[in-house]
């Protein structure tokens, strides 16, 4: 499971295929959001139109089912080199071609490091968390001397609560143990046993 909240906004689900009957898009809407400052102040915001929360472990699935449904063949083989051509290769394989090479192999993605080069450091990002039974309305709060955020995202069945930052801004170790001690402190209905 990705370590992040999984919100998609109204633009993002505008670019979605249409859910078949039977397979709804798994994910929940959520109609409100609360930013805090971490220090004080905070605001409650009314989305014009809703944020929708997914797991992007189903979510990806999801997409997966609709891509087959439009005539792509899937083949769960690990790509060990690609070109530009188009050629990729996968572990055990002989090198074969294609018209359309589709990268959604994560952060550190063979695609990407092969066609554009590797993610220049400043771009990254350390984010993690848990995923912890019950509800609760969707947080964003900003962290004094962090240059990140925590989030308190709803999903169905259960609320994703994580933190992230610009690697190398603070030390791994510091940015969960303030995670855990703000849950612990605010949401402790949130935070792991």
């Amino acid at each position: 499971e990705k370590p992040c909240g999984g919100a998609l906004t109204p633009s993002a689900v505008r670019l979605l295929p249409p859910a078949p009957d039977g397979d709804s898009l798994p994910a929940r809407p959520v109609h409100a959001c609360r930013f805090e400052s971490g220090e004080g102040p905070a605001v409650d915001v009314a989305l014009e139109r809703p944020v929708l929360v997914a797991s992007r472990l189903l979510l990806d699935a999801w997409l997966l089912r609709r891509a087959v449904e439009q005539g792509v063949r899937h083949r769960a083989e690990r790509v060990v080199a690609v070109d530009e051509d188009g050629g990729l290769r996968v572990a055990g394989g002989p090198r074969e071609r294609f018209d359309v090479v589709v990268g959604a192999d994560g952060a550190s993605s063979l695609v990407r490091r092969t066609l554009l080069g590797s993610t220049a450091p400043s771009r990254l990002s350390m984010a993690g968390g848990w995923i912890a039974e019950g509800d609760a309305p969707m947080l964003v709060r900003f962290t004094p001397g962090l240059p990140g955020y925590l989030w308190v995202f709803p999903r169905e069945g259960h609320v994703e609560v994580g933190i992230g930052a610009p690697l190398g801004h603070v030390p791994t170790r510091e940015l969960f143990r303030r995670l855990d001690a703000e849950a612990a402190r605010d949401f402790p209905h949130l935070a792991p046993p």
